[in-house]
């Protein structure tokens, strides 16, 4: 049993998140499991040391510790989520090789006109997957010329429910991250990999793969 928690230094340790600790800390020491501490900073803009250091500060004043984490370290290192861009990198390689992702290069305001338009008429905002179709040889001169790509996949997940044990959730073609530093707040905190639901990001929309 390894429970996780995952705080962002954007800010001081908020009561919400101080309970959800809480509960998984009291939840793995229940099991005889191990307590995870993992930093999600993927927001390189308003991330900051002296909270992540003050968050640290807050849960041991709870009395919690952890086994895991990036000042104890631990065997599934490294526990700050901008350190594991490799890993992150080389699953959406993958997911580009096989067909299950593509490149966006929509400019952020075309994006929020979509969701601006969708919302008015009552809409769930999806992307318009108008860059699924973009041929190689321009997909590569646009990322030759050093053009922002969001790569993207249909989200369809599998999660084992409904008749015949299994039921499609579709919420459209999403941003899991973008060639933007650190800045890969989209769906870049999960990489499950299991039998039924593969889920594989980085600079990609996100896709379950059964």
């Amino acid at each position: 049993m390894r429970v996780r928690f995952a705080p962002s230094p954007t800010g001081t340790l908020h009561v919400g998140s101080a309970r959800t600790a809480l509960f998984n800390y009291l939840y793995a020491r229940h099991c005889g499991g191990s307590f995870v501490l993992r930093v999600d900073d993927t927001d390189a803009a308003r991330s900051e040391d002296r909270h992540e250091e003050a968050i640290f500060e807050d849960l041991r004043w709870l009395g919690l510790d952890w086994d895991e984490g990036p000042d104890v370290g631990g065997p599934c290192g490294p526990y700050r989520q901008s350190e594991r861009g490799a890993g992150y990198h080389a699953a959406a390689g993958e997911l580009l090789a096989s067909g299950a992702a593509y490149y966006c290069f929509c400019p952020e305001e075309r994006l929020a006109e979509l969701r601006a338009a969708a919302l008015a008429e009552g809409r769930t905002p999806r992307y318009d997957r108008r860059c699924l179709g973009l041929p190689a040889g321009e997909v590569a001169g646009r990322r030759a010329a050093g053009r922002t790509g969001v790569r993207a996949v249909e989200s369809v997940i599998d999660d084992g429910g409904g008749s015949g044990g299994k039921r499609n959730l579709r919420t459209g073609d999403e941003v899991a991250g973008r060639n933007a530093g650190r800045d890969r707040r989209h769906k870049v905190s999960i990489k499950e990999v299991g039998a039924r639901l593969k889920v594989i990001l980085d600079p990609l929309h996100l896709r379950g793969l059964a």
